[in-house]
């Protein structure tokens, strides 16, 4: 029985399985026009991809430390205050003007008893149309003087946030000044080296 002459497939070595390789010529490739310079360029991106990524991590855990320490915060002022309610008397101190919600504030007179029974007076600023003789909770400290009220939920939240955008707005920025530092510095190097070649080859031309 004849058959036909098998014939042997040969594997090339660099048809080999593997993605190691195959990402290494796409990015650092061993062709002639890779240069020194395109290999330095591919590697700043690298390192700013990874940087952005630690920074984002820095970021989340930043935004963790801000929300607990926010939080403690909002616990301790919330066992030092409490909320009293505060009368106002006689009539409107001053106009404050429009306010952010595009109300219009006033400053009235209030006073309110402090926890051992002693009364106080202050100023409390409320949105226009209160009348006196009305009350108004407000929050006072432990020797009765008017104090900012507790952060609430949204505002340790918020905090939180803002800390955490912070630190990775600011790390982000020094990556990107520091990336485009070095793609200036390579391009710098990049025209001396070709004025350089040129400078070589130019004389053939003539």
């Amino acid at each position: 029985m004849t058959g036909q002459p098998s014939e042997e497939v040969v594997v090339h070595p660099d048809h080999r399985a593997g993605t190691g390789p195959a990402i290494r010529r796409a990015a650092l490739g061993p062709g002639p026009l890779r240069r020194g310079s395109d290999r330095l360029e591919f590697l700043a991106l690298v390192l700013l991809v990874c940087g952005l990524l630690a920074a984002a991590l820095v970021g989340v855990a930043a935004a963790r430390a801000g929300h607990a320490q926010a939080r403690d915060q909002a616990a301790a002022a919330a066992a030092e205050r409490q909320q009293v309610p505060a009368r106002l008397v006689d009539e409107v101190a001053a106009p404050v003007g429009e306010s952010w919600d595009g109300r219009f504030r006033e400053q009235w007179t209030a006073v309110w008893a402090g926890p051992d029974g002693t009364e106080h007076q202050g100023t409390v600023t409320l949105a226009a149309g209160a009348r006196a003789g009305s009350s108004v909770p407000i929050w006072i400290g432990r020797d009765g003087t008017r104090e900012p009220p507790p952060l609430s939920a949204d505002d340790v939240t918020g905090r939180a946030v803002g800390q955490g955008l912070g630190v990775f707005v600011g790390l982000s920025a020094l990556l990107w000044a520091a990336h485009a530092g070095t793609g200036v510095l390579i391009e710098r190097s990049r025209s001396r080296r070709w004025e350089a070649e040129w400078a070589s080859v130019e004389p053939s031309w003539r």
